[in-house]
């Protein structure tokens, strides 16, 4: 379940909620909660606070003994490690689509340095697969590009370990403008729209005349 922290009623609904279900739904051996600070009204971007680990703690001591696991804000192996101790294990969401690797990361303990030519190898198996599952027809190229274009919107948003001045990176802040070890690099931190698509050009090709790509998802709030 989620529950963005709007009011401290919210709070308390989502404490009092989670016994009962565990009550009600026995049978179910696990319990997940995204607790997150959201904007308090629609028109603000969501995702500028920090995920609220303590009140996730708080709700796994309601729903004992069912295990629960907590869900916001991890992008790194350190973020994992810490939020292990509020929660019985940890669930990754925007973490992965803006660092698919952070699964070797927390295996491995330690930062990794991925160079632009490996994140192009990434992305140019991500368009393999859409290709081989829509098709190589004009509409599959275009289906594949769709979704490529969508997790732009999310990849661009990863800093690259050797660019960053203090590790690890944190999920909510804005980096500032900063140019790339390469000229690839530099295209891939790039928070404009045009710029992905000539990411995508060379992978799939030109796009149409006329083509134009919106993201459907606020990836870009920052605190």
């Amino acid at each position: 379940m989620g529950y963005g922290m709007r009011s401290v009623k919210r709070r308390y609904e989502a404490a009092v909620f989670l016994p009962q279900q565990c009550v009600r739904f026995w049978w179910y051996p696990t319990g997940y909660l995204y607790s997150h600070r959201e904007a308090p009204h629609f028109t603000v971007p969501r995702y500028t606070k920090l995920a609220d680990w303590d009140y996730i703690s708080q709700c796994r001591e309601a729903a004992q003994p069912l295990p629960l696991f907590g869900n916001g804000d991890i992008l790194s192996f350190a973020d994992y490690n810490n939020n292990l101790k509020y929660a019985d294990g940890c669930m990754i969401g925007r973490g992965a689509l803006i660092k698919p690797w952070i699964f070797k990361e927390i295996k491995d303990q330690q930062h990794m340095d991925i160079s632009s030519s490996e994140r192009m190898d990434i992305l140019r198996r991500f368009c393999t697969y859409g290709l081989e599952h829509w098709g190589s027809d004009a509409l599959g190229v275009e289906k594949t590009r769709s979704y490529l274009l969508e997790w732009l919107s999310f990849l661009y948003r990863y800093i690259p370990v050797g660019v960053l001045e203090v590790l690890p990176q944190r999920i909510n802040q804005r980096p500032p403008y900063y140019h790339g070890r390469d000229d690839v690099e530099t295209l891939m931190c790039s928070p404009n729209c045009r710029d992905w698509i000539r990411l995508t050009e060379q992978l799939l090709g030109k796009v149409p005349d006329g083509f134009n790509f919106v993201p459907k998802h606020q990836a870009n709030a920052y605190a």
